[in-house]
């Protein structure tokens, strides 16, 4: 058991000793093993900085939590040091004791059990009746434990209930605490469903209740009451949490601030957000979650009512410019002080309302230049990346554009398009002093990879003034868009550029420099693109693949998708995170696009955008890239057959069509590639490398 209320220790454990512990094991563990002279238990690899995991199949329901916490090995560790002290190391009740406490721990983990009944309990026998009266005492302690380890919960209960009413025990204060603990046990395991055994839970209670109002359990108390709020959650959830609500609005009034708002929201999430709940902070997180009329009717009238700046902040947050009552918001805005920690959301959100209602939005693009030249630099760096985005919506001009397009990562996220550290605690470190290098959000690289046309695509890769791996990823994005659609004045214009940015691509690009005709380029360039899989004619958010660009993605994040024309809420294609990467609006971004649409950049020409729509759509007309890559190559083969590249392009259409995202061609041109090249080259080394094809 846990025994972190029994604070009775006789040896401090140094830091040598701590240092000296095993990495992969809470350190308690290890000090344990060292000192009963055991190597590692059996199952410890199941264990972490949190404890000893135990997994199992109950009634056919796979479950797993932990079991055996580091307090237990360092309680055990002292208690055996205090009888070796008392008794001697090699006195036959000591040793005895130690026997039965590996038994105890054997109990605590197992590997994975799936489908399989749980492993025997490993019970300690009695103590004899020769051993003295506190090594007999320990022995029931280190039984009940064992059931406990076991899970065999009613079993550790009912000993655990026997300790507490034996007079002389030394565990007796504890002994109704752990038979709480127990009866927990088993009610939040519950049955092969997963529901909970409530009789089981409303008896822990019970005890919990009768430990928190005993003077003479004062010790006890505050654990039994962490067990009671535990139980509380579970038994009694409305009325937790409009007690929780209630504690987190007052942080000073209770020091266990940080785990009653996990309970608080782990009960929210659970119940579900409602504008009827009893206590404000719900109302208000649900009408700031819930996205419909009536969540935004609630915040203007809960506004309206109140005036209160928490309801002010979720009126702007949540209404759009039809509103009638935008103006009366937009002043009460006005009027919060600068130093309120509302005051960067009601900025935001009231410049936000004033670009979508006005005429002229260069008022509104000069009223953010000045928050941007001024106050942006104090807030956090999420906030800051709100407000070039909103800014960047504005911009008339390329250079203009560019100035807010590129943004300071807050966090790091694995979900594609999203830049914002919206949800997450673990900032990005600065490296060597300085912060990451900038990158794009959605709305810039759907403008990027959509919006302009190639030309302005090859001109801003060429712009010094950008972050170098922005200027990379333009490059490579606008030479790779310039091949596929053959248009070889560009392509041969940026490929000094590509090795110049991307040098580890030199060698794939070593044949297309030394091209002579059209014809040849194109193939030296198909071949370039088959030899690194990390070429794409689009611009990638956050961090891009981060796979070097030369090497296969083990997650098949290689080549591209089919290009069709994108629409909002495109499905991911098979075997390819998604068929669109650079489309995926974070949060913070919606809140700009309401709609969920980048329109069209407020900088491009009305021919560019008809020249960037065309190409688009020629693009979209394309297959996967993987087979797109393969039928030139195999064209290619077919009317070169002596070229020396050419064994080696019809092995890379095969991988690609193993590795890549594909469409209903792959096949096809899978078992053709395979086919030439066995059929004319069976004896090249790329014949060899080459067993299967694929479907």
């Amino acid at each position: 058991m846990n025994p972190a209320v029994n604070a009775n220790p006789t040896a401090a454990t140094s830091e040598r000793e701590r240092l000296a512990a095993d990495p992969n094991q809470p350190a308690e563990v290890t000090l344990w093993h060292k000192a009963a002279g055991d190597p590692p238990l059996p199952h410890a690899e199941y264990a972490d900085a949190q404890g000893v995991i135990r997994s199992e199949s109950r009634d056919g329901n796979y479950v797993e939590y932990y079991n055996c916490l580091p307090d237990a090995f360092k309680t055990a560790r002292e208690r055996l040091e205090q009888h070796r002290q008392q008794f001697g190391a090699d006195n036959a009740a000591v040793l005895s004791w130690l026997e039965a406490q590996r038994k105890v721990f054997a109990n605590c983990g197992q590997p994975y059990q799936f489908n399989k009944p749980p492993l025997e309990a490993v019970i300690p026998a009695a103590a004899a009746e020769s051993d003295p009266p506190v090594i007999r005492a320990d022995r029931q302690y280190q039984i009940a434990a064992a059931y406990f380890y076991a899970g065999d919960f009613n079993a550790a209960a009912a000993r655990f209930e026997e300790i507490s009413k034996t007079k002389d025990s030394p565990w007796r204060e504890l002994g109704a605490y752990l038979q709480a603990r127990a009866l927990i046990r088993r009610g939040t395991l519950g049955d092969a469903k997963g529901n909970f055994d409530k009789a089981a839970l409303i008896a822990a209670e019970r005890i919990l209740q009768q430990i928190v109002a005993d003077p003479a359990q004062a010790k006890i108390k505050p654990a039994a009451q962490r067990r009671l709020d535990f139980l509380a959650a579970r038994l009694h959830p409305e009325e937790r949490r409009v007690a929780l609500a209630n504690w987190v609005m007052h942080p000073g009034a209770r020091a266990d601030f940080d785990q009653h708002q996990a309970d608080y929201f782990w009960l929210l999430d659970r119940q579900g957000y409602t504008l009827e709940a009893k206590d404000d902070l719900t109302n208000w997180i649900s009408a700031m979650k819930l996205k419909s009329p009536q969540a935004t009717d609630e915040a203007i009238e809960q506004w309206q009512k109140t005036k209160s700046v928490p309801w002010l902040v979720a009126a702007l947050c949540k209404t759009e410019p039809t509103r009638p009552e935008v103006p009366a918001l937009l002043k009460a805005a006005e009027s919060v002080d600068a130093n309120s920690p509302a005051h960067a959301t009601l900025l935001f959100h009231s410049l936000r309302l004033r670009a979508k209602l006005a005429k002229d939005p260069a008022t509104v693009a000069a009223d953010i230049d000045r928050v941007i030249a001024g106050e942006l630099k104090s807030m956090p760096v999420s906030a800051q990346n709100q407000f070039l985005a909103l800014r960047m919506s504005l911009a008339r001009s390329f250079d203009e554009f560019s100035l807010f397009a590129f943004r300071t990562p807050a966090g790091v996220t694995y979900n594609f398009g999203d830049v914002s550290d919206s949800g997450m605690r673990d900032k990005l470190p600065a490296k060597d002093g300085k912060p990451p290098e900038a990158q794009l959000d959605a709305d810039a690289a759907i403008i990027f990879s959509e919006k302009i046309p190639l030309s302005l695509l090859a001109a801003a890769s060429k712009k010094e003034s950008l972050p170098l791996g922005i200027q990379r990823r333009l490059t490579l994005a606008a030479w790779t868009r310039a091949v596929l659609l053959k248009n070889d004045s560009i392509s041969q214009e940026l490929a000094a550029r590509v090795v110049a940015l991307a040098p580890e691509l030199k060698p794939a690009l070593e044949s297309y420099a030394s091209s002579q005709s059209i014809d040849d380029r194109n193939f030296a360039a198909v071949f370039a693109i088959l030899r690194s899989p990390g070429f794409r004619p689009f611009v990638e958010t956050g961090f891009g693949r981060e796979t070097p660009t030369e090497q296969l993605d083990n997650l098949h994040d290689n080549w591209w998708c089919a290009l069709q024309p994108a629409v909002p809420g495109a499905q991911p294609a098979a075997g390819s995170y998604s068929r669109y990467p650079w489309r995926t609006l974070s949060s913070a971004l919606k809140e700009i696009y309401t709609d969920g649409d980048i329109s069209a950049a407020r900088f491009l020409s009305a021919e560019d955008s008809k020249v960037a729509a065309a190409e688009l759509e020629q693009l979209g007309q394309l297959p996967a890239g993987p087979e797109w890559l393969g039928a030139e190559a195999i064209t290619f083969a077919k009317t070169h057959p002596d070229d020396p590249r050419v064994p080696e392009a019809l092995h890379l259409t095969v991988r690609a069509t193993r590795y890549g995202c594909t469409g209903d061609g792959a096949g096809q041109i899978s078992k053709s590639a395979f086919d030439l090249l066995h059929k004319k080259y069976p004896d090249s080394p790329w014949a060899k490398k080459t067993p299967y094809w694929f479907k």
